[in-house]
């Protein structure tokens, strides 16, 4: 077996909005925190909502039962590390008697004088060393991916790794009738063996014997096979997202006319996210670059309740639905849902939940990469045009983990709701029948920027319906021009 382990740990070691939202749906769901109070509340029923709140719910015990998982796996590797690292006696043996046939080969070879024979035996022997030296590097790199450092971060992703691949992990440290065997194949490969419940597919009960005792089957897994099965945090990448925003922001404060629109920001975005259906998913399941009370699950729910454009970038055509006075058969991924409720157009309240469940868990399995690569590009590209410009993403961390008076969407609320005000009177300045109409008649362009808040004719404002920053001299100067 070839070190191939060894090579991924040291591969770690060296280590506008408007064109978004027409893509993930018209309101994104990383708005300010009012959109959690308001838009989502109004485009869900409340039966929708509901739905949506135990899919939230039931994701996060999941999401908790895997933490906890992990950190009973990695207190395992620290308590046992000395042990795991080392190859036991069933590896010492082998390495015995494959020496030990060489041996006998090499001596036959000698006696009759084969040279050739002699050279291909002694590459055979070091090929051996190479093979049992790079199953303890392996395992060595297998260990190590779980052990945590100064700080208590561990280079593992246990977020973004399935319930199935934690409960492989689970025996490889705790099952009692762990054995090392070897393969037959040729040469052979190490393997670790235990034995498991079989599992009634039906009842969903462990299958018992006539005496009443669980039957069991061995599961065997290479080096390889289990380090396949460990999701490393995307630390590089995630850094690098990080270093995107800052930038981005200070390019911002420094000139916010040349401010780079949505498209760009998520084509720069995506190519920091690899494609690559195993790593991508801690960037799906984890929070690589670290952006505050970022959910990628609740993210989607929320996301595919307010907007019926959602499931076009989820991969369904919902042109097909038209105007649907029926009930109908709609058939995606292979299962039959049925869709509408007889009332007229479809929209988001008549697809099933089941059905918005099985796209949400499509994207977090990365069933097809492209869809999930270019949401989670997007998520990420908006977080970053959203605090380049001063606005707040929705926070989906529990009250008691925010900073600002136990929660941070109060403080959200407040500062959209002030850019909201200032651009509705910005659009209302050649309304006749506007309050702000008669205070900015007699001002010019630069006092009427001043009265709404801003500092000069040049500044902007983010308009959410359009997706875009806008210059207020866009309104400003039709007004002036309007009252001359």
């Amino acid at each position: 077996m070839g070190n191939t382990a060894g090579g991924s740990m040291q591969d770690f070691a060296k280590f506008g909005k408007a064109s978004m939202e027409a893509e993930l749906g018209a309101n994104a769901p990383n708005t300010v925190a009012t959109d959690v109070l308001s838009a989502f509340g109004d485009s869900a029923s409340a039966i929708g909502n509901a739905m949506a709140a135990e899919t939230k719910a039931n994701e996060e015990k999941l999401r908790i039962a895997r933490d906890s998982a992990g950190d009973k796996i990695s207190q395992a590797f620290v308590e046992m590390g000395p042990q795991l690292k080392a190859l036991g006696q069933e590896s010492y043996t082998q390495a015995q008697n494959e020496v030990e046939a060489l041996r006998e080969e090499m001596f036959a070879a000698i006696n009759a004088k084969d040279q050739k024979a002699i050279a291909d035996i002694n590459i055979r022997l070091n090929e051996m060393k190479t093979r049992h030296a790079g199953d303890a590097d392996n395992l060595d790199t297998l260990v190590e991916t779980w052990e945590a450092d100064e700080n208590g971060h561990r280079p593992v992703s246990t977020a973004a790794m399935t319930k199935e691949d934690i409960a492989v992990m689970e025996n490889f440290v705790g099952n009692d009738s762990k054995r090392v065997v070897y393969s037959e194949d040729n040469p052979p490969r190490m393997m670790y063996e235990w034995d498991v419940p079989v599992i009634d597919k039906k009842t969903g009960e462990p299958v018992l014997d006539g005496e009443g005792n669980p039957v069991t089957e061995p599961k065997r897994y290479s080096l390889q096979e289990l380090q396949d099965k460990v999701i490393l945090k995307q630390t590089v990448n995630g850094a690098k997202v990080v270093d995107y925003g800052q930038e981005l922001k200070e390019a911002f404060k420094a000139n916010p006319d040349n401010a780079p629109d949505a498209s760009t920001i998520k084509d720069k975005v995506s190519q920091m996210i690899p494609r690559d259906s195993k790593n991508i998913r801690d960037w799906l399941h984890g929070n690589p670059a670290e952006q505050p009370g970022l959910n990628v699950h609740k993210y989607l729910v929320d996301m595919i309740e307010d907007n019926f454009n959602t499931f076009t970038k989820l991969g369904v055509d919902i042109s097909q639905f038209g105007t649907n006075p029926n009930k109908m058969e709609f058939n995606f991924g292979g299962k039959t849902y049925i869709i509408g409720d007889g009332d007229g157009d479809v929209d988001s309240d008549d697809l099933p939940r089941e059905l918005k469940d099985d796209l949400i868990k499509n994207v977090m399995d990365v069933k097809d990469l492209e869809i999930s690569h270019g949401i989670i590009s997007e998520i990420y590209a908006k977080h970053l045009q959203y605090d380049m410009i001063g606005e707040s993403n929705k926070d989906y961390r529990p009250i008691s983990e925010t900073s600002i008076l136990g929660s941070n969407i109060n403080v959200s609320a407040h500062a959209r709701a002030k850019r909201m005000e200032a651009l509705t009177n910005l659009q209302s300045l050649k309304d006749p029948k506007s309050p702000i109409y008669t205070e900015i008649s007699a001002m010019t362009p630069k006092g009427i920027a001043e009265h709404l808040g801003f500092e000069s004719i040049n500044s902007q404002i983010f308009n959410d319906k359009t997706g875009k920053l806008e210059s207020i001299s866009k309104y400003i100067k039709s007004v002036d021009d309007y009252l001359n």
